[in-house]
């Protein structure tokens, strides 16, 4: 009967509901599982190594020994290795004064070895700055920000820079000259880049 019809329709619906409910519910589940796994790798990775916290600029930055050792022969192993540095005895942060916006970068690029930045957005000064950054913690430079070898210092460097002087002081230093001319006005400024041991 048509009664007898309507009801089966309704109860076909509501198994079909059921069974939908229940295959969204179990999918749930495994998600969660998945989540809880990951949360839990992530605790034991992190609880694993000693935790440090600097203070860049200003900013405080929350990472771990094993991220900022993460390339040798940086300011950060001997930061953490030569006995030399000490956190602050009052809040056990580390002080660098340098710029928190590139050190963001720089931390993430330890982290994921991945530069979280658009680098053809970047002027030539902006690449620069960062670059200089990097040479200060002495870190390599990531093949993005490399330029080519062919290509001008002075375009890099920007307008204004009349010459550039490089030369060798030995396997662990260079010196680098620039001249910059603005105006009537010459100014020279010289560098000096030690690498650091391990």
């Amino acid at each position: 009967t048509a009664v007898e019809d309507a009801f089966k329709c309704i109860l076909q619906t509501l198994t079909d509901a059921q069974d939908c409910i229940q295959n969204k519910w179990d999918d749930f589940k495994r998600k969660r599982a998945a989540l809880e796994q990951k949360m839990n790798e992530h605790n034991l990775s992190v609880n694993g190594h000693n935790r440090v916290s600097l203070c860049v600029g200003g900013q405080i930055f929350d990472t771990t020994e094993e991220t900022l050792l993460k390339e040798p022969e940086t300011f950060f192993w001997a930061m953490l290795r030569s006995g030399q540095w000490q956190p602050d005895e009052q809040d056990g942060k580390y002080f660098i004064d340098r710029s928190p916006q590139k050190f963001s970068i720089i931390l993430d690029y330890l982290r994921d070895g991945e530069v979280r930045v658009d680098v053809d957005k970047l002027t030539a000064g902006e690449k620069w700055m960062l670059q200089s950054e990097l040479d200060f913690y002495q870190i390599p430079f990531p093949a993005v920000l490399r330029w080519e070898a062919n290509q001008s210092v002075l375009d890099v460097l920007g307008s204004g820079v009349r010459a550039v002087t490089t030369a060798s002081l030995g396997d662990n230093a260079v010196k680098l000259t620039l001249e910059v001319r603005r105006g009537n006005h010459c100014y020279h400024t010289h560098f000096h880049h030690h690498r650091l041991g391990r």
